[in-house]
């Protein structure tokens, strides 16, 4: 199932956009590792350099850019968690900044390879420069 933005990137390429397809997962960090070890479609990826220079800031764009739960952060890694509207299919991710916004890396893990893609996706482009 794809889940595609009608508004083009400035590159004119049409990408996935979490704000048309996900919503926030409140949950504890136990509920999140328990959700992480079950979900079978894992896509990694990240961008050099990021643009958020702290944890902090990653995890507020994950919120108000990708429409994801902050769960956690621990260091420079941050745990987030959102479901799909409608068939509430769970989207997890895991970040992790090096260099202060050298390197950004994530893991997203859902049910479904197409989801897990184009949420890689949409994370890349919320923070590249």
């Amino acid at each position: 199932m794809p889940y595609y933005t009608t508004n083009p990137h400035p590159d004119g390429a049409l990408r996935p956009d979490a704000n048309a397809f996900c919503s926030p997962t409140p949950m504890v960090t136990r509920e999140y590792g328990a959700k992480w070890v079950s979900l079978g479609h894992e896509v990694k990826g990240g961008v050099r350099p990021a643009r958020a220079k702290s944890m902090q800031e990653v995890m507020d764009g994950v919120r108000v850019r990708l429409s994801l739960h902050p769960v956690e952060i621990i260091g420079v890694e941050g745990i987030a968690a959102g479901e799909t509207l409608g068939t509430r299919e769970p989207v997890l991710v895991h970040s992790k900044l090096e260099g202060a916004g050298a390197s950004l890396s994530f893991t997203v893990r859902s049910a479904n390879r197409t989801l897990s893609d184009n949420m890689l996706k949409e994370c890349i482009a919320q923070f590249t420069l």
